[in-house]
C-alpha cells in the first residue's frame, strides 16, 4: 500500500485482529492503494466518523457491544454518502438482503474475500456516479433557479417598461382587434385598457388619416414590418388628439405587434421653424417693398399738399373732393404699408409699462359694438398681472384685429362666444429647450378664444402670411393676424394659434413683462392741424435725403414755413455741410442711406463735432440702425414717412425749442 495522495480511506469496523490482518493482506495483494483505520466499538466508530471523511465502511456483522445493523444505522446517520460493505462471516442470505434493504452497498463473506477488491471498487464507482448524479441535479436546479429569476426580472423589466413607457403600445389580433395595450394609451389619449380591449385600432385613426391607415395595412399583408407610419389618433372625451408614428411588426401567427411615438410637438416645432424661415423670407421682401412705396407715397402726398397750398381757396368744390380722395388713397397706401412694416419686424414701437387688464377692460365697449350682439364677448383677468412692455397702440390694434377676425369667423348671426383672459406667465429653461424659439423670461398671457368653425390645416398653416385671407374680396386685406404677429415678435413675445375644424380658433400672446419701468417715448404728432408752427426766421435746417423728390418735398416745405434749407443726398455731403456751416441748427436725416453711412452713424458723427445739435430721423421703416429690441433709442425723434406738411412742421418746430430749452 503506498498511501498516496488518491488512497482509498477505509473505516474498518472488526474487533478481530486475524480476520482484520487477512483482511488488510488481501487488499494489499490486490494492489488497492488504501489507507486502513480500524475499530471495533460503537463509541470508537461514531467518533472515527465525526472526526474524518471515509470513502468507504467495512464492518463485521457481529461486534462485540452492538450487531451490524446498528452500525448501519450509525453510518447513515454519520455518513449517509460513505458505501458500507458487510464483510463476515455468519451473514445469511435474509441478513444480508435485509441489510441491503437498509442502505449496505454490498456484503462479502469471509471465506470469500477474493471479491472485497472488486466490491470496494464498485462501491466507490457508484458512489461517484451517485455523487455526480447529485451535482448534477443541484446544477440543474441552480440553473433552473437562475432562469427562473432571470425570467421573473426580464419580465418585471418588460412590465415596467410596459408600464412607465411613453409610447403606446397595442398588440392585436390578425384583423386588427385590440387584445392588450399599455397605460400609456390612459395618459396621452384618455383610454382605459378596458375600452380598448376588443376594439378595432383602426377606429382610433382620425379619418384624415384613415387613408395613410389603409396603405400601412397592404404593406403589412405583405410583409411582416412596416415603419413611419404618421397617423392622427382620436382622443377619448376631453382629450385632444395627437399625431403618432407608428411601427407595425406581423407575426408568424398572424398577431400585430404596434408601438406608437407622440410626434405632435415635434410636427409643431418644424411648423414654427418654417414658419419663422418664411416670415424671415417674406419679411426681408415686404420691408424692402414698404420702404420703396412709403417713398412713393411721400412724394404724391407732398406734392398733393403743395398743389392744395398753392391753390388756396382759389379751387372748386369739385376740384376739392378730388384732392380729398387723392389725399385718401395716401392715407390708405399709408397703412397697408404700416401692416407690411408690422409684419416685418420693422415699424417703430414707442414700448412702455402697459396694464393688459386695464387695456382690455378699456376696450370691453368698443369690441361689443365690433362683435355685434349674436356675440357674447365674456374676459377673465387674472388679479395682479405684471405689466407688459410693449407699445399701447399696437397692443389695442391686435386686440380689435383679433376681435374682427373671430366676428368674421363666426357670421354676421349665427352666435358665439369671444373669450380674453390674461394671466402671468413664467417660462424656464427646461421649457425653452423642449420648445425652440422661446426665450426664458417672465411674460404676461393674454388669449383670445373664439367659438367659431376653426380653420383646417392647410389654412392654419399660411395664417401668419401677409395678404392671406378666407374673407370675400373687398372685405379684408389679409393683415390683420400678419400684424398682430408682427408686433409681438418684433415686441421680443411670442404667438401661438391653435385651431381645429369645428373647435374654434385660440391665439395666445406672450408679452414681455416690463422688468425696467416704464421708459419715456418719443412724441409722435399725429393731429396737429390749425396750428402754426413756422419758423420764426434764421433757423437752418440741413436736410439729409437720398431721394431727390422726396428731399424736394421736405426742402420746398421747409423753405415755405420759413427756414434756411441745406440739402444732401448722402452722408459725407451732410458731414462736410456740418463743418462748413456752424449756423446749422437741425439735422433732418433720413435713416437709409447709400454710401456706407446710415442716418444713426451720420447722426454720431455730427454729436462729435457738434454734441448739442439736434437731429430729427425720418424713415419708411425704422431699421436696425434705428431700432434695439423693439424699442426707440432714448432721445430719438422720429417722424414716419409718409408725414404730412403739418407734421413735419410740428416736428422741426417742437425740437429746435426743446434744443433751445
Amino acid at each position: 500500500m503506498n498511501n498516496g495522495a488518491d488512497a482509498i480511506d477505509i473505516l474498518l469496523l472488526e474487533d478481530n485482529d486475524l480476520d482484520a490482518e487477512l483482511l488488510r493482506r488481501r487488499l494489499e495483494r490486490a494492489r488497492l492503494d488504501c489507507r486502513i483505520d480500524r475499530v471495533w466499538s460503537e463509541a470508537d466508530f461514531r467518533d472515527a466518523l465525526r472526526d474524518k471523511a471515509y470513502d468507504v465502511i467495512l464492518a463485521d456483522y457481529v461486534l462485540p457491544g452492538f450487531d451490524g445493523m446498528s452500525a448501519l444505522a450509525i453510518a447513515r446517520e454519520l455518513s449517509p454518502e460513505t458505501p458500507f460493505i458487510f464483510v463476515s462471516g455468519t451473514l445469511g442470505e435474509d441478513v444480508a438482503i435485509e441489510s441491503l434493504t437498509h442502505g449496505a452497498t454490498d456484503y462479502v463473506v469471509k471465506h470469500r474475500q477474493e471479491r472485497l477488491p472488486s466490491a470496494i471498487e464498485r462501491a466507490m464507482a457508484e458512489r461517484e456516479q451517485r455523487q455526480a448524479r447529485r451535482r448534477a441535479e443541484q446544477s440543474l436546479v441552480q440553473m433552473n433557479a437562475e432562469l427562473e429569476a432571470m425570467v421573473r426580472s426580464r419580465t418585471e423589466e418588460r412590465d415596467l417598461v410596459w408600464r412607465i413607457s411613453h409610447d403606446l403600445v397595442a398588440i392585436c389580433d390578425m384583423d386588427g382587434y385590440i387584445r392588450n395595450s399599455n397605460p400609456a394609451w390612459q395618459d396621452m389619449l384618455g383610454w382605459s385598457a378596458d375600452e380598448l380591449l376588443d376594439r378595432r385600432l383602426g377606429s382610433l385613426v382620425a379619418t384624415n388619416s384613415q387613408d395613410r391607415a389603409a396603405e400601412a395595412r397592404a404593406v403589412l399583408r405583405d410583409y411582416s414590418y412596416v415603419q413611419d407610419v404618421d397617423l392622427e389618433m382620436i382622443g377619448a372625451e376631453g382629450k385632444i388628439g395627437r399625431m403618432v408614428s407608428w411601427t407595425f411588426v406581423r407575426t408568424e401567427d398572424g398577431r400585430i405587434f404596434g408601438t406608437g411615438r407622440d410626434i405632435t410637438q415635434r410636427l409643431e416645432l418644424e411648423a414654427q421653424l418654417r414658419q419663422a424661415q418664411k416670415v424671415e423670407s417674406i419679411g426681408q421682401l415686404t420691408g424692402g417693398v414698404a420702404h420703396d412705396f412709403n417713398n412713393v407715397l411721400m412724394i404724391v402726398q407732398g406734392n398733393l399738399q403743395t398743389l392744395q397750398r398753392a391753390w388756396g381757396d382759389d379751387v372748386s368744390e369739385r376740384e376739392q373732393r378730388w384732392l380729398d380722395n387723392a389725399l385718401k388713397g395716401v392715407e390708405r397706401g399709408a397703412k397697408l404699408t404700416k401692416g407690411l412694416l408690422a409684419y416685418s419686424r420693422k415699424q417703430p414701437l414707442a414700448p412702455q409699462a402697459v396694464d393688459a387688464n386695464e387695456t382690455t377692460t378699456r376696450l370691453v365697449g368698443l369690441l361689443t359694438q365690433t362683435l355685434g350682439a349674436h356675440i357674447e364677448l365674456r374676459t377673465e383677468l387674472a388679479d395682479e398681472v405684471w405689466p407688459a412692455y410693449v407699445d399701447p397702440n399696437q397692443l389695442e390694434n391686435a386686440l380689435i384685429n383679433l376681435a374682427i377676425n373671430a366676428r368674421d369667423a363666426m357670421g354676421p348671426s349665427g352666435g358665439g362666444r369671444l373669450i380674453i383672459t390674461t394671466a402671468n406667465r413664467s417660462l424656464d429653461e427646461a421649457y425653452c429647450r423642449q420648445n425652440p424659439g422661446k426665450t426664458p423670461g417672465d411674460y404676461v398671457e393674454v388669449v383670445v378664444a373664439d367659438s367659431g368653425p376653426g380653420m383646417p390645416p392647410e389654412v392654419l398653416e399660411k395664417a401668419f402670411d401677409p395678404f392671406f385671407t378666407t374673407k370675400k374680396e373687398g372685405h379684408g386685406t389679409g393683415l390683420g393676424l400678419s400684424q398682430v404677429y408682427g408686433f409681438v415678435k418684433q415686441s421680443g413675445g411670442h404667438v401661438k394659434l391653435a385651431s381645429r375644424p369645428g373647435q374654434g380658433t385660440t391665439v395666445l400672446l406672450l408679452l414681455p413683462r416690463d422688468t425696467r419701468g416704464a421708459d419715456a417715448r418719443a412724441a409722435m404728432v399725429t393731429d396737429v392741424s390749425g396750428i402754426d408752427y413756422r419758423s420764426p426766421g434764421g433757423e437752418t435746417v440741413l436736410v439729409l435725403e437720398d431721394d431727390a423728390e422726396v428731399r424736394s418735398i421736405s426742402t420746398e416745405t421747409l423753405r415755405e414755413l420759413g427756414y434756411l434749407v441745406l440739402e444732401a443726398g448722402d452722408g459725407p455731403s451732410a458731414l462736410r455741410l456740418v463743418d462748413e456751416n456752424p449756423a446749422i441748427d437741425l439735422v433732418f436725416s433720413d435713416v437709409g442711406l447709400p454710401g456706407g453711412m446710415n442716418g444713426r452713424e451720420v447722426a454720431e458723427q455730427v454729436h462729435v463735432k457738434r454734441p448739442n445739435l439736434p437731429v430729427i430721423f425720418t424713415s419708411a421703416y425704422a431699421s436696425q440702425a434705428l431700432v434695439s429690441d423693439g424699442a426707440l433709442m432714448p432721445g430719438v425723434a422720429l417722424l414716419e414717412k409718409p408725414f404730412t406738411t403739418q407734421q413735419l412742421a410740428a416736428r422741426v418746430r417742437r425740437t429746435l425749442d426743446r434744443a433751445r430749452g
